[in-house]
């Protein structure tokens, strides 16, 4: 029968800040004279603490994303549906005089796939809700003081505003803690690789593979 192979390094990020933590306490407990010159057992477990830091983080900067994702997609369905009541309101506006394709490009509406709307675009969307506020702005503004008027527009313009940049935000900082973990990972694991090297330099045979369990090193579990 084969016995399966013990792995000493790990392959998640998270299983390399535990054996991180584990190898360091165990090198303080069990190795009092084992000394390397590029890592030590406090920074090991320093180590593995803020890559369990960053990971906790991403782990919420995916759930904020998530959601924030969300609702930005439902206001954005609220917006698009609005649009429609707006365009009878533009409509009843300008009539009869006024060309009110004319009116729509003045609120900030684009002509898409037949119909005047409002760019799908998040920046682009934000920068026509604001002319959109702006138009309702306008003293005299036949619309502003209907139930959907610039009350309505200026809240949907003001949440969206905020939405977008949580997303943009969130998206940075998701870039951001991806580059930080994978570089303090690959960081964590050229220690632990120095650890296991540095033991290999002091046993041989069998007492390696103890000093080596009693360091950490050969779990299943990895």
């Amino acid at each position: 029968m084969q016995t399966k192979k013990r792995k000493e390094l790990p392959s998640r990020k998270i299983t390399t800040a535990l054996l991180a933590d584990e190898v360091g306490a165990n090198w303080n407990l069990h190795f009092p004279n084992f000394h390397l010159n590029n890592v030590n057992a406090a920074n090991l477990q320093a180590e593995a603490i803020q890559l369990r830091t960053y990971l906790e983080e991403s782990s919420q900067n995916q759930n904020n994303l998530k959601q924030n994702t969300a609702d930005l997609s439902t206001l954005n369905a609220t917006i698009s549906n609005a649009i429609n009541i707006l365009k009878s309101h533009i409509k009843i506006a300008c009539w009869p005089a006024q060309n009110t394709k004319i009116e729509y490009v003045q609120y900030g509406l684009l002509l898409r796939n037949r119909s005047y709307e409002l760019p799908a675009d998040n920046d682009l969307r934000q920068v026509a809700l604001q002319t959109l506020v702006k138009k309702l702005q306008e003293s005299n503004n036949p619309i502003a003081n209907a139930t959907q008027g610039l009350n309505f527009w200026l809240d949907l313009q003001t949440r969206h505003a905020q939405l977008w940049q949580n997303s943009r935000q969130l998206r940075a900082d998701k870039s951001s803690l991806a580059q930080q973990t994978d570089v303090l990972a690959d960081k964590i694991l050229l220690d632990l690789k120095r650890v296991r090297k540095g033991l290999e330099i002091e046993y041989t045979g069998t007492e390696l593979a103890r000093q080596k369990r009693v360091m950490g090193f050969l779990k299943e579990s990895l």
